[in-house]
C-alpha cells in the first residue's frame, strides 16, 4: 500500500501556496509589493468606518431603546445644517486619502517592461 503521509515542512522554504494558508504569497515584484501595502490601508480604513458606524447605531439603540420610550411621541426635527455638512465631508476626505495611493498603483501598472517574449492565452469554459 502507499504511503500517503508526507512531511510538509520543505514548503515554508519555497514559495507555494498551501492548503488553508492565509494572506498572500511573499510578492515578487515592486508593484505586487505596492498592492499590498495599498490593500492594507484600505482595510485599516475600513475597520476605523465598520468602528465608527457600530458606535453610532449602538448608541442609538441606547438611546432611544423603547423602555425609555414606551410611546413614540411626534417631534419636530430641525434641519441641522452642520450634521449635514460633515456626513458629506468625513465620506469625502477617506476617499480623497484613498484616491492618491490608487492613482499611484493605476500608473505604476502602465509602465512598460523590458520583455524578451510575450505569451497571450486565450481560452474559454
Amino acid at each position: 500500500m502507499l504511503n500517503l503521509n508526507f512531511n510538509y515542512q520543505f514548503i515554508k522554504y519555497i514559495n507555494v501556496p498551501i492548503s488553508g494558508q492565509w494572506g498572500f504569497q511573499t510578492p515578487n515584484t515592486f508593484y505586487m509589493l505596492s498592492v499590498l501595502e495599498f490593500h492594507a490601508l484600505v482595510m485599516f480604513y475600513c475597520t476605523i468606518v465598520f468602528i465608527c458606524v457600530s458606535s453610532f447605531l449602538f448608541e442609538i439603540w441606547f438611546l432611544f431603546r423603547a423602555s425609555k420610550y414606551p410611546q413614540p411621541t411626534r417631534r419636530k426635527i430641525k434641519d441641522n445644517y452642520k450634521l449635514e455638512h460633515w456626513f458629506m465631508r468625513i465620506p469625502l476626505f477617506i476617499v480623497g486619502l484613498l484616491i492618491i495611493p490608487s492613482w499611484a498603483l493605476l500608473y505604476a501598472s502602465n509602465e512598460p517592461k523590458d520583455c524578451h517574449c510575450i505569451l497571450k492565452a486565450i481560452g474559454s469554459q
